[in-house]
């Protein structure tokens, strides 16, 4: 993967998302969501998965997890899936797929990402109107950073970088920020645009974007043809437009 200096986190921190198929509500009910979240923790110490937030929606769930391995997660969530999949179907009297896909991952690079896919996973209820704001949703593990419990451990709050004592300020600052729409931007269209750049870095095999700058204004060059622009590419890259213009123009 590209080399991001300081704040590069070599991608053992990714986004998972999982959905019903065709949309459907699979987490409706208070039950449900208590099933998929007691998978996720059950299964987590066998796996070797460090859970660091979550939010279960209606039809839809997040995930944000830290592993070793990419094949350690794919065991994980067939797991979790293949399980709440043999539940759901025996309580409903139904057969079949259950889920959309298997689930989607999109791995984080920088901190400056990590932050933006935590607030934007305890921030899914308030922008489908279910509340005012995150602490008044029960299915997300906010209140858990807030109140130190549940899944939020010191071993969390190491990976996350939540190590001052008066992190609970900075954590909700943090959500506020985003709240106020000064800063963060649609995560569906970055989720999108994530995965194109991950695919075309994996494929053309680009592992330092420095010494293999022509690489790079290659990638720049097909990407804007799909219209990712440049200052998403250099965001995603973490580094800034400038930085990026000079390590292609060589």
């Amino acid at each position: 993967m590209p080399r991001i200096p300081r704040e590069s986190l070599n991608s053992q921190y990714f986004h998972v998302i999982v959905q019903g198929i065709e949309k459907k509500y699979i987490f409706k009910e208070k039950k449900e969501k208590n099933k998929y979240k007691r998978l996720l923790l059950d299964n987590l110490e066998a796996s070797k998965i460090e859970l660091l937030g979550y939010c279960i929606m209606n039809n839809h769930a997040h995930m944000l997890i830290y592993v070793d391995k990419i094949q350690t997660l794919s065991n994980y969530m067939q797991r979790i899936n293949t399980a709440y999949s043999l539940y759901f179907n025996k309580k409903e009297n139904r057969v079949g797929y259950l889920f959309r896909d298997r689930f989607r991952s999109v791995p984080i690079f920088t901190v400056g990402q990590l932050y933006r896919t935590l607030v934007y996973i305890h921030l899914n209820p308030v922008s489908a109107g279910i509340c005012d704001n995150p602490e008044g949703y029960y299915y997300s593990s906010y209140n858990e950073y807030v109140n130190l419990k549940g899944i939020v451990t010191t071993k969390v709050l190491v990976r996350m970088g939540f190590v001052e004592k008066n992190y609970v300020e900075r954590f909700k600052f943090l959500h506020l920020f985003k709240q106020n729409g000064e800063e963060f931007e649609r995560e569906d269209k970055a989720i999108g645009v994530a995965s194109r750049i991950e695919e075309y870095i994996r494929k053309e095999n680009i592992v330092d974007i420095i010494f293999q700058y022509d690489k790079v204004k290659k990638m720049i060059d097909e990407l804007e043809k799909e219209k990712i622009s440049f200052s998403r590419i250099a965001k995603y890259l973490g580094i800034s437009k400038k930085r990026l213009q000079e390590i292609i123009s060589g």
